[in-house]
């Protein structure tokens, strides 16, 4: 239904306009008084992020838009984090956190500390964390250690500032964080994140074998954020669809706010700095992607973002860039044939590259 803004003149004539036409000026209003703000400002994006100004906590900053797992420490005192929120169309930060921060939706939290924690006297609090995931991580046929924690709807893995090398062996892949088989749900997701805006970097530059520095496979509702990786040796991980940086190989998941740049991988097909492949309803937005297998003799794909198979893929607001060949774009492989709504994949800044529809 198309709405009018009424107005009035000396004469008590009532005149209906097009209220499209007063957008720029009559925006962020509840226009009838329902408690919903109807009427956005079209044009007001000033980061680029897809949340127009009264819908972004922050609108000089892409990193930061509503979300329960977008957080800042800047505003609070000490460890206190809060998270930026949205709520009849107007965004908003929460209250700073009392103690630890994790995400608003999370109900059990684990924290990792991969400089301070221990996973010999650590507990996985906040004041306790471990180091590694050596308690979270999904094992390939046994052999989980005492006081193993299966995750699941409303976990969350809160890692803090720090350089994560560690790696766990699954199947006869090498990895530094895998969550296989673990469902979350559409309220309540399974979420790895850095703690609020600390940095925290996936550095796992060892040669002897590819490794997946983070994989979510065979499982729904995972959500990777916040989170860096670079000079690792990305490649096959020992399973299907993990020949990656950063692989989402898992129903209704995301990955968003993370870097993947300067790696490098093992000779093969289809590497990508961040893969979904065969799963539905992956969501892969607001992520750096670059500079990743440059001056690498790839034996067949290497891209930055690559879809392979699947349905209902988004892939939106990404910074693609610089990169070895073909890999200074996002690939959509076996010709786009079920990749069929063009409008998923949008709001991505290219420097030198595009969307490559096919592959080899």
């Amino acid at each position: 239904m198309k709405k009018y803004l009424i107005t009035a003149t000396l004469l008590g004539i009532g005149l209906l306009i097009p209220l499209s036409g007063w957008a720029d000026t009559y925006c962020g209003v509840d226009d009838d008084l329902d408690g919903t703000v109807e009427i956005l400002c079209p044009g007001k994006d000033a980061d680029n992020d897809g949340f127009p100004s009264q819908m972004d906590c922050d609108d000089t900053n892409p990193n930061i838009f509503p979300n329960p797992a977008v957080a800042t420490k800047t505003g609070c005192s000490s460890n206190e984090a809060r998270t930026c929120q949205l709520t009849n169309g107007i965004a908003s930060w929460s209250s700073c956190s009392s103690g630890g921060w994790k995400p608003s939706d999370c109900t059990t939290a684990i924290y990792v500390d991969p400089t301070n924690g221990s996973d010999t006297t650590g507990n996985g609090t906040f004041a306790n964390p471990y180091q590694t995931g050596t308690r979270f991580n999904s094992y390939y046929s046994g052999g989980e250690p005492g006081g193993y924690v299966t995750l699941s709807a409303g976990y969350c893995v809160v890692i803090r500032a720090g350089t994560w090398t560690a790696q766990h062996t699954y199947n006869t892949g090498k990895f530094g964080i895998i969550i296989s088989g673990r469902n979350g749900s559409s309220s309540q997701p399974i979420t790895v994140t850095a703690y609020a805006d600390e940095v925290v970097t996936f550095d796992m530059s060892h040669t002897d074998t590819a490794q997946v520095p983070i994989s979510a496979r065979n499982g729904s509702y995972i959500r990777v954020a916040n989170l860096r990786i670079t000079d690792s040796y990305c490649g096959y991980g020992g399973v299907q669809g993990d020949q990656a940086c950063l692989a989402v190989v898992s129903d209704n998941s995301e990955a968003f706010n993370n870097t993947v740049w300067d790696n490098w991988g093992s000779s093969g097909d289809n590497l990508a700095g961040i893969y979904t492949h065969s799963a539905a309803n992956v969501r892969i937005h607001h992520n750096k992607v670059y500079d990743n297998f440059l001056d690498f003799a790839c034996g067949g794909l290497c891209t930055n973002i690559l879809w392979y198979r699947g349905t209902g893929t988004i892939i939106d607001h990404n910074l693609v860039m610089f990169s070895g060949s073909r890999t200074d774009r996002i690939n959509l492989k076996n010709k786009h044939s079920n990749f069929t709504s063009w409008h998923r994949v949008y709001g991505n800044v290219f420097i030198r590259g595009g969307v490559d529809l096919g592959g080899p």
